[in-house]
């Protein structure tokens, strides 16, 4: 399944686009409303033309994701309008689940407390990254 252009390579999951999602992820991993982060895979290698769709719904491409599919950010209706485009295979919402190291998905899932003194690495948006600080430090960590 890896090298099939229908499958998402995440850290935490291997999705096969083709079928239903067959697996579920905890509610507390989930987001709790539209996050404007999403997954968005092409039924074809990613293109010039593809791109253009994203842009003309909005899209903002974060980054490449295996197989044929980019993280981008943009609104719920620009993932609807993506979702109905024949070229689209799939638009999923990039849930807090898959952002989760591996090493750290146990304790995640369990909603255990790490241990005193952990310190993690963390991926930001750069525009969004003062409110995220901020959000971190209301829970009572400390950013380096």
């Amino acid at each position: 399944m890896q090298s099939e252009g229908r499958a998402l390579l995440l850290a935490n999951a291997f999705i096969d686009t083709r079928a239903k999602l067959n697996f579920s992820i905890p509610a507390h991993l989930q987001s709790a409303a539209a996050s404007g982060t999403y997954i968005v895979q092409s039924r074809t290698p990613l293109d010039a033309a593809f791109r253009a769709q994203l842009a003309s719904a909005g899209a903002e491409i974060v980054s490449y994701i295996p197989n044929n599919a980019y993280l981008v950010r943009m609104t719920a209706a620009g993932a609807a309008q993506m979702s109905g485009r024949s070229g689209t295979s799939a638009v999923l919402p990039y849930e807090p689940y898959y952002k989760i190291n591996a090493a750290l998905l146990g304790a995640a899932v369990a909603q255990k407390a790490l241990p005193d003194g952990a310190a993690l690495t963390l991926g930001l948006f750069a525009d969004d990254a003062a409110r995220t600080v901020a959000q971190i430090e209301k829970l009572g960590a400390t950013v380096l």
